[in-house]
């Protein structure tokens, strides 16, 4: 029996609804032109929190779960992007995912491939040569050798993947666009978390406080340039999110000896060009791509208690690169051929 609703009333229906609407959407019990109403008002709502809450919920609930132990848990983070900032950027939360690894912290990636952008985080370890698991022996073998295992979305989401080709006609960021990154498999506790509309963090975080999970402790991260990352152009906006309660700051890369640059100079190509230029990042070369990787990589150590204050963060990430310890992590995940 499908859930009977006004879609003119969508504002006042409260979470458990919303959890049961999305419910059926992910089992497709509406026609495709329903959910793309549903979907539609939702945007035009901005995203009532109840819907957010409601449809969180019903997606944890269909989503696969990697089950780790206590103490392998308490060592991972996360770091992904709601991705929508039409920049076409470098991959950056990519590179950063291995320079963290290399300096002792283990991520956990959350990602998929290339929506808004040219080349996402799946395209880009896809070309390195590194395999995707949902096998969980697999994942906690690669956490535990490598420091580093890619959670590639799909193998996880299956109901939301059935969804895809309805998503793709609507032709906008939806309501699952926000969500996707809140939901690691492996139900992690620390997160870095990109957001390109800066309105939609706070809404974001109320998913996470709904969830009642105290020692929670999230990082989002917003350039004043739209970027889903701290940028280099401009200052950032750092809201993090610990045991239910909310902390702003503001980032200047200046304040940490970086210039700031033009936005042309961060912009990213194809996969192929991006996971070159990831390469000759881990091989050492200066240049804007490293900077940015450098700063975003220094909050996900302090984020992982790896670090007490961004010097300390920008000394061990600067040491990771320049002694080959990143390279390295990259190089034992490849596939030997």
């Amino acid at each position: 029996m499908t859930a009977i609703f006004n879609l003119s009333n969508l504002d006042n229906i409260d979470s458990n609804k919303f959890t049961e609407i999305f419910t059926q959407i992910l089992e497709q019990k509406f026609s495709d032109d329903k959910i793309i109403a549903i979907l539609l008002k939702i945007n035009q709502l901005q995203y009532p929190v109840e819907a957010m809450i409601g449809a969180f919920n019903a997606l944890k609930h269909k989503m696969l779960k990697i089950n780790v132990s206590n103490n392998l848990l308490a060592q991972t983070i996360d770091l992904c992007g709601t991705g929508g900032d039409c920049l076409n950027s470098f991959n950056i939360s990519t590179a950063t995912s291995f320079v963290v690894a290399s300096c002792g912290v283990k991520v956990a990636k959350n990602g998929n491939r290339a929506s808004s952008s040219k080349s996402g985080s799946a395209d880009i370890f896809e070309i390195l040569n590194i395999e995707f698991s949902k096998d969980e022996e697999s994942i906690i073998s690669s956490l535990e050798n490598n420091n580093l295992v890619f959670l590639f979305a799909p193998y996880f989401h299956q109901s939301l993947k059935n969804i895809a080709p309805i998503r793709k006609l609507i032709k906008q960021p939806t309501i699952f666009n926000y969500l996707g990154p809140l939901l690691n498999p492996l139900q992690v506790d620390k997160q870095m978390i990109g957001v390109a509309n800066a309105n939609m963090i706070e809404k974001m975080s109320q998913v996470i406080i709904s969830q009642k999970i105290s020692q929670k402790e999230v990082y989002f991260v917003n350039g004043d340039d739209g970027m889903d990352e701290l940028t280099l152009t401009a200052n950032s906006q750092i809201v993090k999110l610990i045991n239910g309660n909310i902390k702003k700051e503001v980032f200047n890369p200046t304040d940490f000896g970086f210039e700031k640059v033009d936005i042309v100079d961060l912009t990213g190509g194809s996969p192929e060009y991006n996971a070159k230029a990831l390469i000759d990042l881990l091989d050492g070369k200066k240049s804007p791509y490293r900077n940015i990787v450098a700063i975003n990589s220094a909050l996900a150590l302090i984020l992982a208690k790896k670090a007490n204050n961004f010097q300390d963060a920008i000394k061990l990430v600067e040491s990771s690169i320049d002694n080959g310890s990143a390279k390295n992590t990259l190089t034992k995940m490849q596939k030997k051929i």
